[in-house]
């Protein structure tokens, strides 16, 4: 009987631990999708919420609008935005489940040409922040491993 329990444990184990992919990131043609919005429809797109929107926030001057909220998705994925303050910027962060850095590096390389934009992005030295050369305007990635997983900070803006 141990034996027909530890092989039906063994089958649980393998059938729900499958390795996480990274979905690939489409191209974008409309012009009115910021990089939160591209970035959030990714998500939703390609994996699956496990609740609904929570810390919703709204602009002041106009109550319709949602200017941060946080998200979490199948795979141990999350998503946080704040974009509250008049001309601030927009300001991102995704939490990826474990992949290796050669694979969330082509992702962010693969994400920001989705965005059709005409910077021409650069690594540092060690891969762990992604920039406009011209440093100026642009969004800015942030990459830090944190446990096994992957944190992306992204900033958007002057």
């Amino acid at each position: 009987m141990k034996y027909v329990y530890s092989l039906c444990f063994l089958f649980l184990f393998v059938a729900c631990s499958g390795d996480f992919v990274l979905a690939e990131p489409k191209t974008v043609t409309n012009d009115e999708l910021d990089t939160k919005d591209l970035l959030y429809h990714y998500l939703t797109s390609n994996y699956d919420s496990i609740n609904p929107k929570k810390n919703v926030q709204k602009l002041n001057y106009s109550p319709y609008i949602l200017c941060a909220f946080d998200q979490e998705f199948t795979h141990g994925l999350s998503f946080s935005t704040e974009s509250c303050g008049e001309a601030s910027g927009i300001n991102i962060r995704v939490l990826f489940p474990p992949v290796s850095k050669k694979e969330i590096t082509k992702w962010i390389e693969r994400f920001e040409k989705s965005r059709n934009t005409n910077f021409i992005y650069k690594w540092n030295q060690d891969k762990t922040k992604y920039y406009p050369s011209g440093e100026e305007a642009g969004c800015f990635y942030d990459l830090e491993k944190v446990n096994q997983q992957w944190k992306l900070t992204i900033y958007c803006g002057c």
